[in-house]
């Protein structure tokens, strides 16, 4: 592991809570894990784990079987909020594309700023 991934990882392991960094490593490992893989990959102790994922479980936010899984409600809000994001972007790359077309057309960079300036704003709006 290279240095900015140790600090990636420390920081991320120092800000965040317990609980945060079990759904994350959930989110991101996008599959059923075990108490010990989600201990292992995230540096929490296994039965401090456990008591996590338990928690998690009373909150609705994991289901537990055999192995742990992120909740249908929470997978299906982590995959809204991917498809605004996703959505965003192309909007914007949409916008600032007729801008500068029509700059080009009108011999005139107003509409290439205002798309510019507007796409940014959206962004900024949506990703925050």
């Amino acid at each position: 592991m290279g240095k900015l991934e140790v600090l990636h990882s420390s920081l991320k392991n120092a800000l965040l809570s317990r609980e945060a960094r079990v759904l994350l490593y959930l989110a991101e490992a996008g599959k059923a894990e075990s108490i010990a893989e989600i201990a292992r990959a995230t540096g929490i102790p296994n039965t401090t784990c456990r008591r996590v994922v338990e928690g998690l479980v009373k909150k609705g936010y994991v289901r537990r079987g055999s192995y742990i899984t992120l909740s249908g409600n929470i997978a299906r809000a982590m995959a809204r909020y991917e498809l605004v994001r996703t959505a965003s972007y192309i909007v914007s790359a949409g916008m600032f594309s007729i801008g500068s077309v029509l700059s080009i057309i009108m011999w005139n960079p107003l509409p290439s700023i205002i798309a510019s300036a507007l796409s940014i704003l959206m962004l900024v709006v949506v990703l925050r």
